[in-house]
């Protein structure tokens, strides 16, 4: 399978994820939360614990600010809402979809995979004068770095003291994107991805 099938689903399975009903929300997040577990790299609860901070704030802004029916069992002084504390939860599972989304998919795919596929997404721009290569490279070169220090532990200085070692970010480097084509395979998938897409939004609107 060709990796810009891959990112368009991936762009897909979240489009869809924002406008599907809180049922299917929450099938589609247990599934991709099942399959980032399993076939993942293993990093998921730990991404999903160092976004705590995140959820807590997200689900308290949903629920003191969204009108509603209060919650009769919780003190005066704190005005939540049911509808609030629905729609936070949702946002939440929303968010996590994404999250385990983009862990699965980056856990199965190899970085010049990604790349090629960037290349091929971004390949439209070129007409209106976007060095897409060029582009295509910095990221790939930045994803490596960053992937770099993640996975070292015991890198234990600060972002300025590495700025202090340019030797070691400039080296050269050659990188050259290879061009696969799409298959008809390839191209009958996307068709069918779009199609999908279009048919949840005209459905939604309607």
């Amino acid at each position: 399978m060709h990796p810009l099938v891959k990112i368009i689903s991936l762009i897909a399975l979240l489009i869809i994820t924002n406008l599907m009903s809180h049922y299917w929300v929450g099938v589609i997040c247990t599934t991709m939360v099942i399959m980032a577990m399993v076939y993942g790299n293993g990093k998921l609860l730990a991404v999903v614990f160092r976004m705590r901070w995140l959820w807590i704030s997200m689900m308290s802004i949903y629920a003191l600010t969204t009108p509603g029916e209060y919650i009769a069992i919780l003190p005066s002084q704190i005005k939540v809402t049911y509808e609030g504390v629905f729609s936070g939860l949702l946002q939440m599972l929303r968010l996590l979809t994404a999250i385990a989304s983009i862990n699965y998919f980056f856990s199965n795919s190899h970085k010049m995979d990604l790349l090629i596929g960037l290349d091929a997404l971004l390949s439209p721009l070129k007409w209106l004068g976007l060095n897409v290569e060029r582009f295509s490279a910095r990221l790939f070169l930045t994803l490596d770095y960053v992937d770099d220090f993640a996975m070292n532990s015991t890198i234990k200085m600060d972002f300025l003291n590495k700025l202090n070692e340019p030797t070691q970010f400039l080296e050269v480097q050659y990188l050259q994107i290879p061009h696969v084509p799409l298959t008809l395979f390839d191209r009958l998938i996307i068709s069918a991805i779009c199609a999908m897409c279009v048919g949840v939004i005209v459905f939604k609107v309607l």
